[in-house]
């Protein structure tokens, strides 16, 4: 199975969990026009999700690991931000106190994965949130920067 298969049958999957019927009623497409398009087989071909429609099914459903399964194709990663950009002036130092916490405990939890010489799954996965919110602090910083800039 190639890396595209595998996107559409994850957004198969989403589809079908959300409930393919309710999400063709709010994308405003017939039902078998959706099932089609989901389809995953050669069957049918000619029929494709547009890149509005996958934009749709990740906005409706809420599933945006179909997002971090499109940035994988590519070698990407993509998070959640939080929306910084309406934080005084004043607050940046806070930001950049809470990038350095964040680090802090990213630090802790691989000590901590590492003290057995082991990583366990839940270990991984306590360091990766850490890791994420540590990346979402830098770009959320880069942003609120971004938006102090003059002209």
């Amino acid at each position: 199975m190639n890396l595209t298969t595998e996107l559409s049958e994850k957004i198969r999957q989403a589809a079908q969990n959300y409930g393919i019927r309710k999400l063709a009623e709010i994308m405003n497409l017939q039902r078998g026009t959706l099932y089609n398009k989901l389809n995953t087989d050669d069957s049918c071909t000619h029929h494709k999700l547009t890149l509005q429609e996958f934009i749709d099914i990740i906005h409706i459903t809420s599933d945006y690991d179909l997002l971090n399964n499109l940035c994988a194709l590519f070698n990407y990663s993509a998070y959640k931000l939080p929306n910084k950009t309406e934080i005084a002036d004043e607050a940046l130092l806070d930001i950049i106190n809470s990038i350095h916490i964040s680090s802090g405990r990213t630090h802790k939890e691989m000590a901590d994965a590492l003290a057995d010489g082991q990583i366990t799954t839940n270990e991984y996965l306590k360091f990766s949130d850490q890791v994420m919110n540590l990346l979402s602090g830098i770009v959320s910083w880069q942003e609120r920067v971004k938006v102090m800039v003059d002209g």
